[in-house]
């Protein structure tokens, strides 16, 4: 089981796909820098015991939310895992987080439609809707649209036109639905530079909404 990290604070595609990218340069510098029993940082020295101990824990469940310092599951995993941390340890516990997305060893994601002015949602409610994106999704959208070779005409904002057949064949169904809605708000926030001069008729609609 790959257990998913989803942020509810409010974050979005670019700041969730930034936050892999930090997560995946944190897993670089242990692998390369830190050896032995300890990880040690600029601020702080976390044990490589301690690291395998959070990635046990949470590999029991397969989906997980985050709120700034807070964590939860539908079992509700703050007892009594958080209670038997110590004050170090549960100070460390983010940064141990962000190793192990670095790592692959947990799944970064967040809620499509998060809202940042209630982000605090039931994990009950998040976890059966399950409208949310990964960083390394992301991370693959962008991949495969920075080989579009874009003509004089511009290009049409349908997936058959931004994406190659195979890529569309390696989704899923959660992925194959969640992708043009990502790829517009990706777009929309600049994460994307596309030269799109036209929308196809199932994208109107979706564009109007996102943009309300």
């Amino acid at each position: 089981m790959n257990t998913k990290i989803c942020l509810i604070n409010g974050a979005d595609v670019n700041e969730i796909r930034d936050m892999g990218v930090t997560a995946r340069n944190m897993a670089n510098y242990v692998a390369n820098v830190c050896k032995g029993d300890a990880i040690t940082l600029p601020d702080r020295e976390i044990s490589t015991a301690f690291l395998n101990r959070v990635a046990e824990h949470l590999d029991r469940y397969e989906l997980i939310f985050l709120d700034n310092d807070r964590i939860f599951t539908n079992e509700d995993i703050k007892a009594p895992f958080m209670s038997s941390l110590s004050d170090a340890e549960r100070e460390s516990l983010t940064t141990c987080i962000g190793i192990l997305v670095g790592q692959g060893r947990i799944e970064l994601c967040c809620p499509f439609h998060a809202d940042a002015a209630a982000p605090e949602k039931s994990a009950d409610e998040l976890a059966q809707s399950k409208r949310w994106v990964s960083y390394t999704f992301i991370e693959r959208v962008q991949a495969e649209l920075d080989k579009i070779s874009v003509g004089l005409n511009g290009l049409s904002m349908c997936e058959d036109a931004l994406f190659s057949v195979e890529f569309l064949q390696s989704l899923t169904q959660d992925e194959r639905e969640m992708l043009m809605p990502c790829t517009m708000k990706m777009v929309m926030a600049g994460a994307i530079n596309l030269p799109v001069i036209e929308l196809a008729d199932d994208e109107e609609g979706e564009d109007a909404a996102l943009a309300a």
